[in-house]
């Protein structure tokens, strides 16, 4: 899970960020505070990794608002739960411009931030459980729900969709797909990929599934793949 706080108050953002510490099950490696400049450069260059974002409305000496970094967070990371955090109500009806989820009053922040947070890690999990994943296989476009996808096995040049009910093969990179799916896909292998949720057993050096598949852990993903698992069970993706 990664959460970010974009606030130009730097007394603000580590308010915030003390509140969800609070909550507890969140880590603070977990949670990174970013000025409004920062954002709207990453937004820009699309170098941005981000589950939840809380924004700030109003920016002093700045062009734009926190709602135009919403809406630019909408059409470029539409799965990026947004969570708007203010000292007034001036903007409350600029905020329904864009997808969000939750609106904080900063003199309520302590009571409101902690409600705020829990709907948007609901509503990332729903999300991302019934997120269609498009792969183009023979010609035809193809949408399969991520949460059926049980692993993707590398052969040659192509890469081998498994699902609950049939394979699928397409020519795309494994780095490259694995970017458009959910955190509940764990790389451990250089020639695979696993989805969290159907995975029975995890030894040193192999996966077993629910169905019985035995995928190899790489000696390259060995450290990574056994942390990532480690996290996945903390947070019960």
């Amino acid at each position: 899970m990664k959460i970010m706080i974009c606030d130009d108050a730097a007394k603000d953002a580590d308010q915030a960020k003390k509140v969800i510490l609070s909550m507890g099950g969140i880590r603070e490696d977990e949670i990174c505070i970013c000025t409004p400049q920062a954002l709207s450069l990453a937004l820009e260059v699309r170098d941005l990794d981000c589950d939840i974002a809380i924004l700030d409305i109003e920016y002093a000496n700045q062009t734009f608002s926190g709602i135009d970094l919403g809406k630019e967070l909408n059409q470029k990371l539409p799965m990026c739960q947004i969570i708007y955090l203010t000292w007034v109500l001036d903007f409350a009806p600029e905020v329904y411009e864009t997808k969000h989820c939750y609106f904080v009053l900063k003199e309520n922040m302590h009571r409101m931030l902690p409600r705020a947070i829990e709907k948007a890690l609901q509503l990332y999990h729903d999300q991302e459980e019934h997120e269609v994943f498009e792969l183009h296989e023979g010609g035809r476009t193809l949408y399969i729900r991520q949460n059926d996808i049980q692993y993707i096995e590398r052969e040659d040049r192509r890469l081998i969709v498994h699902t609950k009910d049939r394979d699928y093969k397409c020519y795309e990179s494994l780095t490259n797909l694995l970017s458009k799916l959910g955190r509940a896909f764990l790389r451990c292998h250089g020639g695979y990929v696993v989805n969290y949720n159907y995975i029975e057993v995890v030894m040193r050096d192999m996966v077993r599934l629910v169905e019985g598949q035995e995928l190899p852990i790489g000696r390259t993903y060995r450290s990574s793949f056994h942390e990532q698992y480690m996290q996945a069970m903390e947070q019960h993706i």
